[in-house]
């Protein structure tokens, strides 16, 4: 077979214009979080059924879901292409090899495939776009960074949709504290194009971690049409309530969880991380939402014993903590216990995410300094539970009140001077909780 290229110049083993085509707008669908992804690869297989990159779009997504049955699904799809016969040519190759590392559970090894992938295929958006993502799975911060530094020396401003790896580096070097660089790249992808969610996502969080929370606010409602139809946008919701958050405008944050972050049926997993999240970030502020609470342990329910990646386990014990059953989080714990003992991120559960796991719930049973030792601890192997600044900042908030009701004057100092310095116009939320925490102390 004579492959054709794909928008970008790489080869593809199709011969049909359309599926090509399609395919490319479902890599684009998935850099710029805007389109159905799914559906163009299916069109493409629908034209092609031996298009086996189509069918790796297809698992990818899948795969993005990270639990056992996306990867029990993602494998049906891996054998579907075993049957097509032997893969034709080496860029298809590794991206079925970095799909059956995933599949297994082994992120950083997906990871490693996909690198030496683009080192082959530099402008393989779709292989730069699951390393960056991948990267911050695992909790690789520099390598979210470098991913597309490495892609944009191959890439030129003249091809098409050059505004995709401007948001990916734009994300990269907000993630790496280089916000002022991150501001302007996001802004000069938008430009190019306004409907480019991704790079738009990357402007937001520049703004949540400035502190820039009035002008947050204004970005977010003023370009709600360019973001509002996107596969992500209830966390381009979710963005806007922690800015709501931050202003002291509760009120707004909790009629944003009600008519968007809850709705979609069924819930998926990232939407109860979200959902979680920002509950469990009222719930530090002494705010109470038993009836949201309900519905969101109703919800997270059958994602318990599912899960394959330690930040959404987390979320998980945070739902059934803010329930107040406590065994309900100590049943994730345990599922936690056991994966670590037969999967590749074993060293991570054990060393990591189960401490802070254990912490959450010593701060929920009122062992306050316990869990403030615990939680700083821990705080410079954060990043490895993966997941970006914005999203962990719950553990550096939880550790903030741990430490006022425990009464550890010079701890709360330390940690409030440290998240305002890393924060700044942010102080009336650490003073919050501040005092959240001292009124924990006097109960």
């Amino acid at each position: 077979m004579s492959p054709i290229v794909d928008r970008w110049g790489e080869p593809l083993t199709t011969r049909h214009r359309d599926a090509m085509e399609l395919f490319s707008d479902g890599v684009e669908a998935l850099a710029g979080l805007m389109g159905d992804v799914f559906n163009f690869a299916n069109l493409a297989i629908s034209i092609d059924e031996t298009f086996t990159l189509s069918l790796c779009l297809q698992a990818y997504l899948v795969l993005y879901a990270m639990t056992g049955e996306a990867m029990r699904t993602a494998g049906q799809l891996l054998e579907r292409i075993d049957g097509l016969g032997e893969v034709p040519d080496k860029r298809t190759q590794l991206h079925v090899k970095a799909l059956r590392y995933w599949s297994c559970g082994d992120f950083a090894s997906a990871l490693v495939t996909l690198e030496d992938l683009l080192k082959i295929c530099p402008r393989d958006l779709l292989a730069a776009k699951v390393a960056q993502d991948l990267c911050l799975f695992v909790g690789d911060t520099v390598g979210l960074h470098d991913v597309a530094i490495r892609a944009l020396g191959q890439w030129d401003r003249d091809l098409p949709r050059y505004d995709l790896l401007m948001g990916m580096h734009s994300f990269g070097l907000e993630e790496n504290y280089e916000y002022t660089l991150a501001d302007v790249l996001g802004r000069d992808a938008l430009e190019m194009n306004a409907y480019n969610v991704y790079a738009r996502h990357s402007v937001g969080h520049v703004y949540e971690m400035v502190g820039s929370k009035r002008e947050g606010i204004k970005y977010f409602l003023s370009c709600e049409e360019n973001w509002s139809m996107s596969s992500s946008a209830v966390h381009m919701w979710w963005h806007l309530s922690l800015l709501y958050l931050d202003n002291g405008q509760d009120e707004e944050v909790l009629g944003l969880y009600d008519r968007k972050l809850c709705g979609r049926v069924p819930a998926t997993m990232h939407d109860i991380t979200d959902r979680a999240s920002l509950l469990w970030r009222l719930h530090l502020l002494g705010h109470s939402n038993d009836g949201r609470i309900k519905d969101l342990v109703e919800e997270a329910e059958s994602f318990v014993g599912d899960s394959v990646y330690v930040f959404n386990e987390l979320h998980l014990v945070l739902v059934y903590l803010l329930a107040g059953d406590v065994m309900g989080a100590e049943r994730v714990i345990l599922f936690m216990s056991k994966r670590s003992c037969d999967g590749y991120d074993g060293r991570l559960l054990n060393e990591v995410g189960i401490p802070i796991a254990n912490a959450l719930v010593d701060f929920a049973q009122g062992h306050y300094e316990r869990a403030a030792v615990s939680l700083c601890s821990l705080k410079y192997r954060l990043v490895e539970i993966g997941g970006s600044h914005a999203q962990r900042d719950f553990v550096q908030e939880t550790a903030i009140v741990a430490a006022a009701a425990a009464k550890d004057e010079n701890l709360v100092l330390a940690l409030s001077h440290e998240r305002n310095l890393a924060r700044p116009d942010t102080e009336s939320t650490t003073n919050r909780l501040v005092s959240s925490g001292r009124a924990k102390a006097r109960e």
